[in-house]
């Protein structure tokens, strides 16, 4: 958030506010995804009233509209919600998929060494009748 309020609009502060999402919806999956958008959008709300009430002054890096801020704002949140649901439902359905690939393998490896029988053919007196 220092970086949107002493670069402005034109900085990387949105780029980090997008990292951050990103790398909250990997390592904590779909609700703390969720959570990252909640805080991205509350950041993009309150600099929009800083701005409109003009209580951010600094000409130099906030010389913007507050119209203008809400169309940029929006558009982050669209591109953020979009792109972190996105990586956090691969993400999930990636994980799923290493797990099942997983099951199987362990599946197959015991079918291909299947347990000692309890009985072994040597103490069994088995006899083989043919009839014709």
């Amino acid at each position: 958030m220092l970086l949107l309020i002493y670069l402005g609009p034109i900085g990387a502060g949105n780029l980090w506010l997008l990292g951050f999402s990103l790398i909250t919806a990997l390592t904590l999956g779909e609700k703390g995804a969720i959570s990252s958008l909640i805080i991205n959008t509350v950041t993009q709300i309150i600099f929009y009233v800083l701005i409109s009430e003009s209580i951010l002054l600094n000409e130099q890096v906030f010389n913007i509209e507050a119209d203008v801020w809400l169309i940029r704002a929006v558009n982050f949140i669209v591109i953020n919600f979009v792109i972190v649901i996105t990586t956090s439902i691969l993400s999930r359905k990636l994980k799923e998929t290493f797990s099942h690939q997983k099951k199987s393998e362990s599946r197959l490896i015991e079918s291909e060494n299947p347990p000692p029988a309890t009985f072994s053919a040597s103490h069994l007196n088995l006899s083989t009748i043919c009839l014709h």
